[in-house]
């Protein structure tokens, strides 16, 4: 199984900055048949108010151009998906069933320090800011994980040590690095480098979000967990490839109705939120 160069690298800067442009560079994809990702992004943040964002930034993809995807939710659970590729070649190829809008937007993402990156969505008039620390945890994660190799780190075993370990040792809560999306696709996150996201702001129409909260109720999209904590990640991704006959098409509730799921109730449905 290849490994993205940076991610071999055991002598590597510990700054996001420095890595994030390092991977920037290389196109180098995991083996495989499935559908693959390599970059970076936020699994997502809570605010007080209610407001959710999430951030991702693949600059490899095994199914066409490297994107940027912001996950927005309202406080009202409305979800919105900005992405600068066509939807069926972004997140909701995976996300759309439970998606209210998936929208073709500019995504700029500008660093200010080796710690801190700026996400725009011009279009929606949409700013998030975040500044990354290292922790014990997190370090000590960088020192073994090369040891492990990418194919022991990839094992489901390991991801459920790795989900573990970001919600105990991370205060991340439950994180679910492997699951069923709502189009029905299986995924399986790899995490490369790892840091918390300890000061961040948003902003949508000149309207501030307030202070990132604790919720009680996790945000989720399928299997797929809102940390509690929000984490900066540089990972891989694998999803199944796709098949008509077990997998939704849908990348938006109102595109395709007959297609989309509820996000809160019904039988065989994925709820919004779920309890710690």
């Amino acid at each position: 199984m290849s490994t993205p160069r940076h991610i071999r690298l055991r002598d590597a800067p510990h700054l996001p900055r420095e890595l994030v442009e390092q991977l920037e560079t290389d196109t180098t994809l995991p083996n495989g048949a499935d559908e693959r990702f390599v970059g970076y992004g936020v699994m997502g943040v809570s605010f007080e108010s209610g407001h959710v964002l999430a951030l991702r930034r693949w600059v490899t993809s095994s199914i066409g151009p490297a994107y940027t995807s912001v996950w927005y939710r309202s406080p009202d659970g409305v979800w919105r998906f900005h992405a600068d590729v066509d939807p069926t070649l972004a997140c909701t190829r995976y996300a759309g069933a439970v998606a209210d809008e998936a929208l073709v937007h500019r995504v700029r993402l500008r660093w200010t320090s080796p710690q801190t990156l700026v996400v725009e969505v011009p279009a929606a008039a949409l700013r998030w800011s975040m500044r990354m620390r290292s922790t014990p945890v997190t370090q000590l994660f960088d020192i073994v994980r090369p040891l492990l190799g990418e194919r022991l780190l990839s094992s489901t075993p390991a991801l459920r040590v790795l989900g573990a370990m970001a919600r105990w040792g991370l205060s991340a809560g439950p994180v679910r690095l492997m699951g069923r999306m709502p189009n029905g696709q299986q995924f399986r996150i790899v995490p490369h480098h790892l840091w918390v996201v300890d000061d961040t702001w948003g902003e949508l129409d000149g309207q501030p979000f307030g202070a990132p909260s604790v919720p009680q109720l996790q945000p989720r999209l399928g299997d797929f967990l809102i940390p509690r904590r929000p984490l900066f990640a540089i990972a891989t991704a694998h999803f199944d490839a796709f098949d008509p006959a077990r997998h939704r098409s849908v990348t938006s509730r109102a595109d395709s109705p007959d297609e989309a799921i509820s996000a809160s109730n019904g039988e065989g449905t994925f709820p919004s939120f779920v309890p710690n």
